[in-house]
């Protein structure tokens, strides 16, 4: 491992264990065995190493879609393939899960490609309704934006109740059971 990836290293478990405000670079440079100078040399300030975490999460979240190959035969399947990927995501890495739930992104010149990789991801989900809409599958009448904020809103409080606050442990087939269900109602009845 180079120093730069040690260094993302030490401030993933930094900051899941500790929180962004709580670690210091002095703890990521001595947990990397680097020097300050040596994480300056890569990242002139903490939130440039959040803000790395925040963007290569999201293109990590859209090539493992991407290499899922939701197709567009199928939108249905492929919603409840979203879905999965999705959560599959978060709970193999529980260092980056608890840091993208934790904390918000600052301000810097990474946001602006944090945000199109999140778009990307946008776009992909929307891509599924629209051709699931057009195929006489999903309600049209759904508005979207509030379908993805729902679905969206139970993966993370159920992330949340996994990973912050530690007393609640669901089998991965229960949440997506619930996650499924949530999905089917957006379909259009005898389909």
């Amino acid at each position: 491992m180079n120093v730069k990836e040690r260094i993302i290293e030490s401030a993933l478990d930094n900051f899941s264990k500790r929180g962004f405000s709580g670690t210091t670079m002095v703890k990521i440079a001595r947990d990397a065995s680097t020097s300050e100078s040596g994480v300056r040399r890569f990242f002139s300030q903490k939130e440039d190493i959040l803000a790395e975490i925040f963007l290569d999460s999201w293109k990590e979240i859209n090539s493992i879609i991407s290499q899922k190959s939701i197709d567009t035969s199928n939108p249905h399947e492929n919603l409840l393939k979203f879905i999965e990927t999705i959560f599959d995501f978060f709970i193999r890495d529980t260092r980056k899960t608890k840091i993208l739930l934790r904390e918000s992104l600052p301000n810097s010149e990474i946001k602006e490609k944090v945000k199109n990789e999140f778009h990307k991801f946008i776009n992909k989900f929307n891509k599924i309704f629209e051709t699931g809409v057009h195929k006489g599958v999903f309600d049209k009448n759904i508005n979207l934006e509030i379908f993805r904020l729902a679905l969206y809103g139970a993966i993370e409080q159920i992330l949340y109740a996994f990973y912050i606050k530690h007393n609640k442990k669901y089998k991965k087939e229960d949440v997506l059971r619930v996650l499924n269900i949530l999905a089917d109602t957006i379909l259009i009845k005898g389909t």
